[in-house]
């Protein structure tokens, strides 16, 4: 196929017009299919000569130069090329500002692209402009209560939330749940993902019987329409930990191994995790006879379940250290937290979190 399209490129240049559009449109094809295969390098430089002779055929306000710039936009993203991404995004935008008003919904997107690259950057006050310029646009199309809209919604809210603007965070969490009750109805799984983020708000304000309600709420739409609940369960766990509710955490965390040995069987690596989990909550209650116990049935199938490399092999012995050092077994802690260290350097070295980790734990020890 490749060559075929180098060879069909090659002729048109011979027969066409160096600037044809004929030459364009093969281009574009080779282009194609130098994008589809991940060899961006390949297909930058066809795109950008296509981009060229558009002008050159179309002048600068054309949908079809908007599309060569759009292509090589995205190029730019996934090499890592923000920057120059960011300019190309731009041009784009405003020549679709400058042509119909049909194109108003591509700008939008672009200006949401740009926004959530800012939102990455941290540059939040960019990303809020750029959110809320294309929230208007999409407005002004469909009305503020189309489902198209959620999207941008939750973009918004998980940007205040960020923030710590928690007032206009629930603002936009609320406005796709009205959206989605309203299109799909109040048991919904859409709706259960917008009360379940919902909840996680309120709980990070500490409001806690909200949360716990929209997670009960959440939970009952989800296993009426078989969804795994598992992660609702563990959000529910710890939020009655929180308000020292810990009977009804200890039974949930204890329903969840069962759930999962039930799914998985009894030595699965998620019933390691959620071993681990009841282990860390006798831990945080200080009892550490049952807690032990089960952080060495953890390492026992982490041994037979997990990969040599798996990350989890480390984090779970860090929580057993934390364990030994709280219960003032100073040298198994330490001897824990370095075979912790070493484990992290030798997958990934240095720049892994976990390291930074482990040596604080090792600091305060030897202190």
């Amino acid at each position: 196929t490749e060559r075929l399209l180098q060879e069909a490129l090659a002729s048109s240049r011979q027969s066409s017009n160096k600037d044809s559009s004929n030459v364009v449109n093969c281009l574009y094809r080779l282009g194609w299919f130098y994008y589809s295969q991940n060899r961006y390098d390949d297909s930058e430089p066809l795109f950008q000569e296509a981009l060229s002779i558009n002008k050159k055929l179309l002048g600068n306000n054309h949908p079809d130069v908007v599309d060569s710039l759009y292509k090589i936009a995205e190029i730019y993203e996934y090499q890592g090329r923000y920057g120059e991404m960011t300019i190309i995004y731009k041009e784009a935008i405003e020549i679709n500002r400058q042509l119909s008003s049909t194109v108003s919904l591509i700008v939008a997107q672009s200006l949401k692209t740009l926004a959530a690259h800012y939102s990455l950057e941290n540059n939040f006050k960019s990303a809020d402009t750029h959110f809320l310029e294309a929230l208007a646009i999409q407005n002004k199309i469909w009305g503020d209560e189309h489902l198209d809209l959620v999207g941008t919604f939750y973009a918004l809210a998980w940007l205040y939330f960020n923030q710590k603007i928690y007032d206009q965070a629930e603002l936009f969490f609320l406005k796709p749940l009205t959206i989605n009750k309203q299109w799909w109805g109040n048991e919904h799984v859409e709706v259960a993902s917008n009360l379940i983020s919902l909840a996680l708000l309120y709980r990070t304000q500490k409001r806690y019987q909200e949360a716990e309600s929209l997670l009960l709420e959440s939970l009952k739409i989800l296993e009426q329409n078989d969804f795994d609940t598992l992660s609702i369960l563990y959000e529910l766990s710890e939020i009655y930990e929180q308000q020292e509710n810990l009977n009804s955490a200890e039974k949930l965390l204890i329903e969840i191994i069962e759930r999962t040995k039930k799914r998985f069987g009894n030595e699965h690596k998620s019933v390691a995790g959620a071993l681990n989990r009841l282990a860390n909550f006798y831990r945080r209650r200080q009892d550490y006879g049952k807690a032990e116990g089960l952080y060495k049935k953890v390492f026992y199938i982490a041994q037979k379940a997990l990969p040599d490399k798996d990350s989890r092999h480390g984090v779970f012995l860090i929580d057993f250290g934390k364990s030994c050092a709280e219960q003032g077994k100073t040298l198994e802690a330490k001897q824990t937290f370095q075979e912790a260290l070493s484990f992290f350097l030798s997958i990934s070295g240095e720049d892994n979190p976990y390291v930074s980790d482990c040596r604080s734990h090792l600091n305060e020890l030897c202190e």
